[in-house]
C-alpha cells in the first residue's frame, strides 16, 4: 500500500506527537484523583454525541470510513473514561456505558472497516482511543499536566496529534472536488429547453 505525500506528513505527525506525550510521562504519573460525577457525565456525553455527529452527518466531510472511525474511537474513548470513574471511586453505574461504549465502538469500527482504508478507520479510531482518555485525565479528572519542560511537551504532543489526524480524515483532492463540482452543478443545472 502506498501513502499520499499528505498521508505520510499526517502519519509522521501523529507518531510525533504520540511521543512526545510518552516522552512527557518522564515526570511521573499524577496521583488518582476522584472526579466529580457531573463533569464525567459531561465529559461521556459530549464524546458520545460528537460520535453520532460523525457517525453519519459528519462522516459526509471526510474519507470514506474515517466518520465511522471517528465514532469507534470516541466511544472506545467514552468507555476508557467509564472504566477510569468506575474504579476511581465515581460510580459502578458506568459499568454498563462502559459496556455500551465498547460495544458501540466495536460495531462503528467494523463497518468503517467495511467503507474504508486502514488509515482512516482503525488509524482514527485508534488515535482517539490514545489521546481523549488522557485529556479527560487532565479534563475530568482534574489531574494536572507536569511541570514545564513536561508539560509543554505534552500538551505540543496532543496539538500534534490533533492536526495529523485531522489530515488524515481530510477527504482526498478528487473526492473534496467531486463533492464541490456535484453541489455546483445542481445548483448551476440549466433547465430544461424551451
Amino acid at each position: 500500500m502506498r501513502f499520499s505525500r499528505v498521508e505520510q506528513v499526517a502519519i509522521g505527525a501523529c507518531v510525533a506527537g504520540l511521543a512526545l506525550v510518552c516522552i512527557s510521562f518522564a515526570a511521573g504519573v499524577p496521583r488518582p484523583v476522584v472526579a466529580g460525577t457531573r463533569t464525567v457525565a459531561i465529559w461521556l456525553g459530549v464524546m458520545l454525541v460528537a460520535a453520532g455527529v460523525a457517525w453519519r452527518p459528519g462522516s459526509r466531510f471526510m474519507r470514506p470510513g474515517a466518520g465511522l472511525g471517528v465514532a469507534a474511537g470516541l466511544c472506545y474513548a467514552a468507555g476508557d473514561v467509564s472504566t477510569k470513574g468506575a474504579v476511581s471511586g465515581v460510580g459502578l453505574f458506568l459499568v454498563p456505558v462502559l459496556v455500551a461504549c465498547h460495544v458501540i465502538g466495536f460495531v462503528a469500527l467494523q463497518l468503517a472497516f467495511q467503507r474504508g482504508g486502514a488509515l482512516a478507520t482503525a488509524g482514527m479510531s485508534t488515535l482517539l482511543n490514545n489521546a481523549l482518555p488522557i485529556m479527560a485525565g487532565i479534563v475530568a479528572f482534574h489531574e494536572r499536566l507536569p511541570a514545564a519542560p513536561f508539560g509543554v511537551v505534552r500538551a505540543a504532543g496532543f496539538v500534534v496529534v490533533v492536526l495529523g489526524a485531522a489530515m488524515l480524515a481530510r477527504p482526498e483532492r478528487p473526492a473534496l472536488q467531486a463533492l464541490e463540482d456535484g453541489s455546483a452543478s445542481t445548483v448551476a443545472s440549466p433547465g430544461p429547453p424551451g
